[in-house]
């Protein structure tokens, strides 16, 4: 019965460390987004002047 209760637990904090681990992912490609954006604006100034 504890062990089961243990092995729940792990599960769960797998489970969290997982989707934390997606929004940390999906911070990070929001912010190369972001970057590329800006790289790509400050390309057409270049080549548009």
């Amino acid at each position: 019965m504890i062990q089961d209760i243990i092995l729940q637990i792990k599960l769960n904090e797998l489970k969290l460390d997982e989707r934390l681990n997606i929004e940390d992912l999906k911070d990070r490609i929001l912010k190369l987004e972001k970057s590329i954006e800006l790289l790509n604006d400050q390309l057409d100034r270049i080549y548009l002047d």
